[in-house]
């Protein structure tokens, strides 16, 4: 997985942090485990999120959101990114 931090601006404290795991043409069935295998341990852990689609979920946990996003284009993309930032979204 590639990981990124983006500071905020001027203060240097830690804003947003992403990882994300992006494969090139991929194929198959069952493309989708990843974020499902995913999705089932974040909502273990951290209870039910609120999802804007079958591949977009959020949990809001005080004053951090914590996103669940999944992308898959056959033969093209495939994209699975989870990402930490504040609520108040700075």
């Amino acid at each position: 997985m590639n990981v990124s931090f983006q500071m905020s601006n001027g203060n240097d404290q830690l804003f947003r942090v992403r990882l994300a795991k992006t494969t090139m043409s991929p194929t198959g069935q069952s493309h989708h485990k990843p974020y499902t295998y995913l999705l089932d341990q974040m909502t273990k852990k951290l209870g039910k999120p609120t999802c804007a689609g079958q591949f977009d979920c959020k949990w809001s946990r005080g004053d951090t959101v914590i996103e669940l996003d999944y992308l898959y284009q056959a033969n093209i993309l495939e994209n699975l990114t989870v990402m930490y930032k504040p609520a108040s979204g700075l």
